[in-house]
């Protein structure tokens, strides 16, 4: 039958003491919640990356632009909805 957690005046605390420490636990669980939450990656240059292919157009450079295309459209999809 014993108490879940002591209270600051058995360690000789202020009982504020107890208030500070909630209040930091419950800062730092939101800390983490929030750094958990998925985040959106930014759009790839697509023209950046264009002009620096721009003299080599090998099928794996157009791929690659291509690619990039739809991931930035995919992106806007997710980010803006259709």
């Amino acid at each position: 039958m014993l108490p879940p957690t002591e209270h600051p005046g058995v360690f000789g605390q202020h009982p504020n003491a107890d208030i500070a420490s909630q209040i930091t636990e419950t800062r730092t669980l939101f800390d983490t919640l929030l750094s958990l939450q998925p985040q959106i990656p930014a759009l790839i240059d697509y023209e950046g990356t264009s002009s620096l292919l721009q003299d080599n157009s090998s099928p794996l450079n157009v791929v690659l632009l291509q690619e990039i295309q739809r991931y930035n459209s995919l992106l806007d999809t997710i980010m803006y909805g259709l």
